[in-house]
């Protein structure tokens, strides 16, 4: 605004003759374009360091059956990744071709 001011100010109150009202115009468009992306990046700065708190906390414990694990762990990548529904492959050494476990979450929004 104050950039904006001062070419008001040049133009009407200084008349002055080497004053160009066009570039005070173009200037302020790319300030407010280096602003808007200023901002952008930190909004996306902001979601970045979200996931990695995510990331960081991580849940730890012990489960005696592999799908109560599998559920706890899947559960939170969807939650990190703002899905509704995981699915999971693995190979198994004693059985051939891919074993699948689809799990729905409830996320709260």
């Amino acid at each position: 605004m104050m950039f904006i001011g001062m070419g008001v100010y040049g133009a009407i109150v200084l008349h002055d003759p080497a004053f160009r009202l066009n570039r005070v115009i173009i200037r302020a468009v790319y300030l407010a374009v280096a602003a808007a992306l200023l901002g952008y990046l930190a909004a996306h700065k902001r979601r970045v360091d979200s996931n990695m708190s995510k990331l960081a906390a991580w849940p730890r414990g012990t489960f005696r059956e592999l799908s109560a694990l599998a559920q706890n762990e899947l559960a939170h990548a969807a939650d990190l990744l703002h899905a509704s529904r995981v699915l999971m492959f693995w190979e198994s050494q004693n059985s051939p071709g891919f074993t699948w476990w689809c799990g729905l979450t409830t996320r709260s929004t």
